[in-house]
Formats: structure tokens, sequence, C-alpha cells
């Protein structure tokens, strides 16, 4: 009729535990992170160069500045469209536009300054890397232009999922337990 003692107590921990545990654990991740080199015009690597990360459509900006062997890294981005702007005394100012981040990437963009008066500026306009070699983990962003455009068979946005890398569709054997 009553439980004893320990069977209720174990079961509180299991009950404590099961809501616990999914606080603790993330495996998404709605960010992005920028790394790289800032380097002169001999390739030598150039340490406390000012760098300033922008972003364009919200201005939120993120100043940092690189480490003692000319290197960075900057997380914590979210998604959108940058400016990098790298400042050191001697050098003219960089400013690198164009630079878009994706959900999860990890890019690497390596800066180039030139000699000259900070009040100089010299600007490159391009995209990111398209191929991501400072990790091993695999992600793609599924656009509009997809979501839209493709056919889905029976309306089920689950398959989706089958346009990124490494996604496989479900075996009967899989699909019989709800998997």
């Amino acid at each position: 009729m009553f439980r004893p003692l320990s069977r209720c107590i174990s079961s509180l921990i299991f009950f404590v535990l099961l809501f616990a545990c999914p606080l603790a654990t993330s495996a998404q991740q709605e960010t992005a992170t920028i790394t790289g080199e800032v380097k002169d015009a001999s390739g030598a690597l150039v340490p406390k160069a000012a760098i300033t990360i922008t972003n364009v459509g919200t201005n939120i900006t993120v100043n940092t500045e690189t480490n003692d062997q000319g290197s960075y890294t900057i997380t914590s981005l979210k998604p959108g469209d940058y400016t990098i702007t790298v400042e050191k005394s001697g050098f003219s100012k960089s400013l690198r536009s164009g630079v878009t981040l994706q959900v999860a990437q990890f890019t690497r963009i390596d800066i180039t300054l030139q000699p000259g008066q900070v009040s100089e500026t010299i600007e490159v306009a391009s995209g990111a890397p398209l191929l991501e070699t400072e990790s091993s983990s695999r992600g793609s962003v599924i656009d509009q232009k997809k979501i839209v455009e493709l056919p889905l068979n029976g309306r089920d946005y689950n398959q989706l999922a089958l346009l990124s890398p490494g996604v496989l569709p479900s075996t009967p054997r899989l699909a019989s337990v709800n998997f």
C-alpha cells in the first residue's frame, strides 16, 4: 500500500535528473565564429592589431585585438553580414566587407595590412571562404529559396533535412519504432 522510503527517494532523484539534464546539454549552436591571422605585406604576423567586427544589419560591433602571435578568434556572432576593420599604427587601415556568416559556421579570414598611415584605408570586398578548414563538423543552412521551391512529398518539412550533408532517409526498421 505504501512505497518504501528508498523507492520514493530514487524516483525523486530520477525526475530531478530527468529535468536537469536537458538544461545542461545543448547539441545545436546558433552562433558563428571568425578566426584568422593578421599579417604585414612581408608575411610577418602583426601582434596587438585592433580588430572591429560590425554586423551590417544591426550595427552591433565587437572589438578585440590580435594576440602576441598575430591571431584572433571571435565567437558568439549572430548570423548575418559583417564588415571587419583592422588597425595598427604604421599600417593603413584594412576594411573587409561582404563577410556573410551562417548558423554554426566556423570561418577563417586572414588579413594583410599594407604599410602606410592609419588615415589611409584599404577596402577588400569579398565573401567568406566556401570551404571550412577550421573544424571537421558538417552542417548546412537551408535557405528560403530551397524551402519555397522544393516540392515536398505530403508537405513534410522534415524532408528538408535530407538536403544537409550526412543526413540519410530513415529505414523501414527504424520507422517501425518511430525513430
